[in-house]
């Protein structure tokens, strides 16, 4: 089952009580933040997500280069940019499984 159109709530308690109320759907999350699934990512199957080219996009219109080995002026639609995201998102959520336990 899909679950979209929350990403507004992600920082609330209503986001989690939605997630939870349906998670014996095996919910798949369209849209999710880190935030949103440090606090109820548990409850969820599958999620995806576009956080990481926001990322890349905000950073070039603050100044930022683009990272070591991108041409590019942007990293939006950059999957080298996208797999590191994912990468520290993972060690991230890797951290803290390890202080929950």
């Amino acid at each position: 089952m899909g679950l979209g159109s929350v990403c507004r709530r992600q920082n609330t308690s209503e986001a989690g009580t939605i997630v939870r109320s349906l998670a014996p759907l095996k919910l798949h999350y369209f849209g999710a933040k880190l935030t949103g699934l440090e606090s109820f990512g548990d409850a969820l199957a599958s999620a995806d997500s576009m956080a990481w080219s926001v990322d890349a996009r905000w950073r070039a219109a603050h100044g930022e280069p683009p990272p070591r080995g991108c041409t590019h002026k942007s990293c939006a639609n950059c999957p080298r940019y996208a797999i590191r995201w994912r990468q520290l998102a993972l060690a991230r959520f890797d951290q803290l499984r390890l202080e929950v336990a």
